[in-house]
């Protein structure tokens, strides 16, 4: 087993008691992916696909590593971009007859 998982196969917060876990599962074409829970069962982050499921495990050490220290950017302020407007068709051409 993995150090730090759960008996369930699921690789847990490191302490008393797992207030999150990580999920590691296979997406439908095979690679592998992670989901980070809340102690409410509520999916917090999703990572992006993997190869290799070593590759998946090393996505959560970093995520482990690196939420904690990591600087929030509040971009709430920016300006909101305005939707694209819809494509223009092109005119049919009017036919007679």
């Amino acid at each position: 087993m993995t150090e730090g998982a759960t008996p369930s196969g699921c690789l847990g917060l490191r302490g008393d008691h797992v207030t999150a876990k990580f999920v590691l599962k296979r997406s439908v074409n095979g690679d592998y992916q992670f989901n980070l829970y809340a102690a409410d069962g509520e999916v917090i982050a999703t990572s992006q696909l993997y190869r290799t499921k070593a590759s998946a495990e090393r996505g959560i050490e970093a995520v482990r590593a690196y939420a904690a220290q990591a600087a929030v950017e509040d971009r709430c302020e920016l300006a909101i971009p305005k939707p694209k407007p819809p494509a223009r068709m092109p005119a049919r051409p009017v036919t007679q007859g």
